[in-house]
Parts: C-alpha cells; structure tokens; sequence
C-alpha cells in the first residue's frame, strides 16, 4: 500500500510574492510531526504567530462545524494552557 502526503498548497500572498517558510506540521500515526526554522529574532514572535495560527484555525472551526469562532478559540486556548501546565511537558 502506497502511502501519501497530503501537503496543503502555498498561501497565495506567498506564492506571489515569496516568502520563507517557518513551520511545516503532519499528522502521522496519531502524533504531530513538525519541522520549524528559527525565523524570528526575538521568541515572544513565535507567541504571537501561534496566536494567529489559533484564529485562524478558530475561523476553519467555525467555518466547517457548528462551533463558533469564540468557542473554537477559547477551546484552543485551554488546550494551549492544559498543555502548558502539564508535568510532562519538557523543554529538550
């Protein structure tokens, strides 16, 4: 059995005018495999793009289920938050 990747296509605004790209994620078996490259100077920016990442993935939610925006992002941000707080988080 052949196995694929299903890749999502380059964001327009960056397909026209160039860009970098800072982070690739996949599921596979489950589990998130991701690949990132530094990007930014200053760390606090990565803060900020997973904010935005959240919206727009709150934006999707609403979009393809019957939750709202706000729900969606308050479910992601206690995802973040559960996460953040959990003993098993590690910093390798």
């Amino acid at each position: 059995m052949a196995k694929t990747f299903e890749a999502l296509d380059i964001p327009p605004d960056a397909l026209e005018q160039g860009g970098i790209e800072v982070l690739r994620a996949a599921i596979v078996d489950g589990a998130v495999s991701f690949a990132l490259r530094r990007s930014f100077d200053d760390p606090a920016t990565w803060g900020r793009l997973l904010v935005d990442l959240a919206r727009q993935a709150a934006r999707v939610y609403a979009l393809e289920s019957e939750m709202s925006e706000a729900e969606a992002f308050e479910r992601i941000r206690a995802g973040i938050e559960a996460a953040s707080l959990s003993p098993d988080t590690t910093f390798n």
